[in-house]
């Protein structure tokens, strides 16, 4: 069943342009975090996300010509606010909830409208980026700095 446009309430062109200048910034933030020497192996994981993200960023663009949105600059988040000033894993684990709750998001409005073919876009995106925050989820528990207790405090 789709929804009437009349009743919309989300531009989805525009949504998806934002979607699309999401992925450039996600781009950036790999890029940054594979150029301050992370170990080899999970270098070798963040350029492969880096791929795929290139990959995801060209089609979220054609899902937005889909829509008729050509021509258009997309919406990016600057870099210099939030995303700017905080770096490493951490920092990309936040921005890949965002990603995966932009596109849950998406998804829904894809299928409540009928756009069977961005919907099935939407869930591949959707799968691609909680794969990838799912182990970045282990990376960054595993490598969490715990700070050792002064045994001044330890003692009884």
């Amino acid at each position: 069943m789709m929804w009437p446009i009349t009743l919309m309430t989300v531009d989805i062109r525009k949504e998806f342009r934002r979607l699309h200048g999401m992925e450039l910034t996600s781009c950036r933030l790999i890029g940054n975090l594979i150029e301050n020497d992370p170990p080899e192996a999970m270098r070798a994981r963040l350029k492969e996300h880096l791929r795929d993200t290139q990959w995801q960023v060209k089609l979220v663009k054609s899902c937005a010509e889909l829509l008729g949105e050509t021509g258009k600059e997309s919406l990016q988040l600057p870099m210099q606010d939030l995303w700017g000033t905080c770096s490493g894993f951490g920092a990309l684990l936040a921005y890949k909830k965002f990603e995966i709750s932009n596109y849950q998001s998406a998804l829904v409005v894809a299928r409540k409208t009928g756009i069977c073919e961005i919907a099935d876009i939407c869930q591949e995106l959707l799968d691609c980026e909680k794969s990838f925050s799912s182990w970045l989820q282990k990376q960054v528990f595993k490598n969490a700095w715990i700070p050792t207790a002064s045994p001044k405090y330890l003692a009884v």
